[in-house]
C-alpha cells in the first residue's frame, strides 16, 4: 500500500510540475500578445506615414523624368543647330 501511495505522490508531483509549466507558458503567451498588439499599432502608424512619402517620391521621380526630357530635347536641338552651322559654313 505504501508503494501505491508513493506512486500516487510522484504522479501528483509530476502533474504539479506540468501545471507550473503550463502557467509559465500562459504568462509568456500573454506577454507575446501584448507585444504583438504594440507591434500592430506601430505598424499601422508607420503605414499612415508611408503614404505622404510615396507621394513625395513619386513627385521627385516625375521632376527627374522632366529634367531628363528637357536635357534630351535641348541636346537634340543643340545637335541640329550644330549640324546646320556646320553645313552653313561649307
Amino acid at each position: 500500500m505504501a508503494e501505491l501511495d508513493e506512486r500516487v505522490v510522484r504522479i501528483e508531483t509530476k502533474i504539479d510540475k506540468v501545471m507550473e509549466h503550463v502557467s509559465e507558458i500562459n504568462v509568456t503567451l500573454a506577454k507575446q500578445h501584448v507585444s504583438l498588439d504594440d507591434h500592430i499599432r506601430r505598424t499601422a502608424i508607420l503605414e499612415t506615414q508611408i503614404i505622404p512619402l510615396k507621394k513625395q517620391s513619386d513627385m521627385a521621380y516625375g521632376i527627374i523624368k522632366f529634367i531628363a526630357l528637357v536635357a534630351a530635347v535641348s541636346g537634340g536641338v543643340e545637335g541640329v543647330v550644330a549640324v546646320l552651322q556646320y553645313l552653313g559654313h561649307r
